[in-house]
């Protein structure tokens, strides 16, 4: 997001300008909530070959997103363009994940149409003492480490389903950072940001969770204290709350 970043995720990172949810400058939805002229959102996903999102995430997610915005045109996931693999153990910087990101959000869509951009990509972030599964900024991109998320779920106690859940929520946690949540762009109705992890969540029910952006999320949604609200995405009441406000007419 263009807004603010929580202290434990610069130093993850090791950067000063990015993190989960956020980069250095303010803004605000960029259109996916508040503008009325805005009638459909479409999530342009650019690849890398095998590492696409799974159907099943697509369409809960396209579902969801239609439920809870206010969309005449509805929401819409693109797969689009492919992006070279970079191997396993390649180390991604921020500064490439922006560069990337700028090369290849290139889909065209109507004026009346937000757009956000989803890379899904191998190898991992560059930070060695963090396991990091999803990342988004500047208000509109994120990344998600298909590759980490697919080595690290897997064979979790053999749970059916068990990574098809990890991608589904890492996922709609970063779609939630560039909507602006939590106090990341959009307004609260009410007070739910964790302090000790800005532009989170205090419930940890909830999708907006610190927990959702790393390896934390694995043993909190084996042991059910996470992920299990399918409703909504796992968005809780005081985010659709932020949500709602913002979509209001003025």
């Amino acid at each position: 997001m263009t807004n603010r970043i929580g202290t434990s995720l610069l130093v993850a990172l090791g950067i000063g300008a990015a993190g989960c949810g956020s980069s250095s400058s303010s803004a605000g939805d960029d259109g996916f909530v508040s503008d009325p002229e805005i009638t459909r959102l479409v999530i342009e996903v650019d690849s890398v070959p095998g590492f696409e999102p799974r159907a099943q995430s697509i369409e809960q997610i396209e579902r969801g997103l239609s439920e809870i915005l206010d969309k005449l045109d509805g929401v819409d996931i693109v797969i689009d363009g492919m992006i070279e693999s970079r191997g396993a153990d390649y180390e991604w910087t921020f500064s490439e994940l922006r560069a990337l990101a700028d090369e290849t959000f290139d889909l065209e869509v109507p004026v009346n149409t937000a757009k956000m951009h989803a890379l899904f990509i191998d190898g991992r972030d560059d930070d060695p003492d963090r396991t990091l599964f999803g990342l988004a900024w500047d208000n509109r991109h994120h990344a998600i480490w298909k590759d980490t998320i697919e080595g690290s779920c897997a064979g979790i106690l053999g749970v059916l389903g068990f990574c098809d859940m990890a991608e589904r929520a890492i996922w709609t946690h970063e779609i939630g950072h560039n909507l602006g949540l939590v106090n990341n762009g959009l307004p609260m109705v009410e007070d739910h940001e964790d302090q000790q992890h800005p532009a989170h969540d205090v419930d940890d029910s909830c999708v907006m969770y610190w927990a959702y952006d790393g390896a934390e999320l694995l043993p909190a949604l084996e042991s059910g204290l996470l992920g299990q609200q399918q409703a909504n995405l796992g968005f809780c009441a005081p985010s659709l709350a932020d949500i709602a406000a913002a979509s209001a007419p003025r």
